[in-house]
C-alpha cells in the first residue's frame, strides 16, 4: 500500500532480528520513521509507527497509515 501510494519504504531482510537493531538499520539509511507489525497488530489489522527522531510511537490501522503519510508530507 505504501509503495503504491508513492511512499518510499524498505522491508528489513531478517524478521528474526530484534526491533532495536532494525531501528538502528533504518536510522543508518536515513529513514525518519519505522513501521512494526507483530502478531497482535496483524490480528488487529494495525501497525506501530515510530518516529525515529522523537522516539514517539503511535498505533494506526493499516487502512489509515498511507493517509497519515500523505497528510504529513
Amino acid at each position: 500500500q505504501l509503495r503504491a501510494a508513492g511512499i518510499a519504504c524498505e522491508v528489513y531482510p531478517d524478521a528474526k532480528v530484534k526491533p532495536g537493531k532494525q531501528f538502528q538499520y533504518a536510522e543508518k539509511l536515513g529513514f525518519s520513521h519505522a513501521i512494526t507489525i507483530g502478531s497482535q497488530e496483524l490480528a488487529e489489522q494495525s501497525c506501530n509507527l515510530k518516529d525515529l527522531n522523537s522516539r514517539v510511537e503511535q498505533r494506526f490501522l493499516l487502512s489509515e497509515i498511507v493517509q497519515h503519510f500523505l497528510t504529513q508530507a
